[in-house]
């Protein structure tokens, strides 16, 4: 199906990260992910860092209530910019949401935005996800530092964003290490000796030998 991308300068692209359960198509329960899967989240934080160019970062765009389902020890998600929606105009204070994140050891070269702080440790606020697009669009200074822009929830977002299909993006494939084979020892059959039938000894051969040459002798002097 061909789709006519609308003349709109000021939006990009992006790409939309959804774990939904197979059976009730359902993303959350209770605010939080209904599953816990380290493989996964190890796959989400690969997908939503992994850049081409070394000196920019990615871009994740997330609803209020994901935000504050992420646990507050790994909010906001590391070397990426993280872009939080709400309409709130005192959703900082609301919700906690920093200016930057606290001081973490540099993996890669920090990218210094015109407004003096890293790339990676950047919080920004949008009241919608047209509003969030416009602001990381590449032109703009904010925009120029991202290299992919990823839409990670929740249900409404979700909602907006593949209501936009002329935007959405297929993310980049990100290489999945593949676990090597460990060998597994075979074990070797070691070859028993067989038992070797050890010769008798003289002394027990002698008498019937003795025994059996004197019945010669007496048959023969008969």
């Amino acid at each position: 199906m061909h789709i006519e991308r609308p003349n709109q300068p000021d939006m990009r692209g992006f790409s939309v990260i959804v774990a939904a359960c197979k059976q009730t198509h359902g993303i959350g329960v209770g605010g939080q992910l209904p599953w816990s899967l380290r493989g996964d989240m190890q796959f989400f934080k690969q997908l939503t860092r992994s850049t081409q160019d070394p000196l920019k970062r990615n871009a994740v765009v997330m609803g209020r209530k994901t935000w504050q389902s992420i646990p507050e020890r790994f909010r906001p998600l590391d070397d990426r910019l993280n872009v939080v929606l709400s309409r709130n105009a005192d959703a900082k204070k609301a919700y906690d949401i920093p200016d930057k994140a606290p001081p973490q050891p540099a993996r890669r070269p920090r990218v210094i935005l015109p407004t003096g702080l890293p790339a990676r440790a950047q919080v920004v606020l949008a009241d919608s996800l047209e509003g969030a697009l416009g602001q990381l669009n590449p032109a703009c200074e904010l925009g120029s530092s991202v290299e992919t822009v990823y839409v990670i929830g929740g249900s409404s977002l979700y909602a907006d964003a593949i209501s936009r299909p002329e935007l959405c993006q297929l993310p980049v494939p990100v290489p999945v290490p593949v676990p090597v084979p460990v060998p597994v020892p075979v074990p070797v059959p070691v070859p028993v000796p067989l038992p070797v039938p050890l010769p008798l000894s003289l002394p027990l051969l002698l008498p019937p030998l003795l025994a059996s040459a004197g019945r010669s002798c007496a048959s023969a002097s008969t």
